[in-house]
């Protein structure tokens, strides 16, 4: 009797990322089975004994597989699945958050401009945007820049405190650690 082979394969694979299959057969006649596989990728490879197909889909494999047949035999018959195809996409780039960095100085006299931007960056070259928390009402913010501007009067002297920075990359972020202003009298 020829042995029975059964079992679906994943179709899809990720580049870099692990594929695995393994299909079920048996034999009445309690033969020794023996697995073979045809039209496998490079990258694959079958176990002769379990009939495990596995690998790993290297970097630039992204493409359609088709055609791959797994047989089991028992040294006089044979079993096939049906044909498959399995269809690798590229992995999904990993971000990296952005960086800030900047010392704002920490006091200003009334009725003196204060002005500070910090610098950022982005290793993915993504679009940037500033925010700001605990901004004085005194300072105007651009979220495009991140830069501050502002001249304090005597009425608002003061410490303004745990002013943050943040940076978004629209994935992730950083921040300046939180800050002080203080603004003294003009006549000081």
């Amino acid at each position: 009797s020829p042995p029975t082979i059964s079992g679906t394969a994943p179709t899809g694979a990720v580049e870099g990322a692990a594929y695995a299959f393994q299909p079920s057969a048996s034999d009445v006649d309690a033969d020794a089975l023996t697995y073979t596989a045809s039209n496998l990728p490079a990258w694959l490879a079958i176990n002769a004994g379990t009939g495990r197909v596995s690998g790993v889909a290297p970097a630039g494999s992204a493409g359609t597989y088709p055609g791959i047949v797994v047989t089991v035999s028992d040294g006089k018959a044979s079993a096939s699945l049906p044909a498959f195809a399995i269809t690798v996409t590229k992995a999904a780039p990993t971000n990296s958050p952005p960086t800030i960095t900047g010392s704002p100085a920490t006091g200003v006299k009334a009725g003196q401009e204060y002005s500070f931007r910090p610098a950022a960056s982005d290793a993915n070259g993504d679009a940037l945007s500033y925010s700001i928390g605990n901004k004085p009402a005194w300072l105007s913010f651009n979220f495009a820049t991140g830069q501050m501007l502002g001249t304090p009067s005597d009425a608002r002297v003061g410490t303004y405190s745990n002013i943050r920075i943040t940076v978004s990359d629209g994935k992730s972020f950083a921040a300046l650690p939180a800050f002080s202003i203080t603004v003294s009298a003009s006549s000081s």
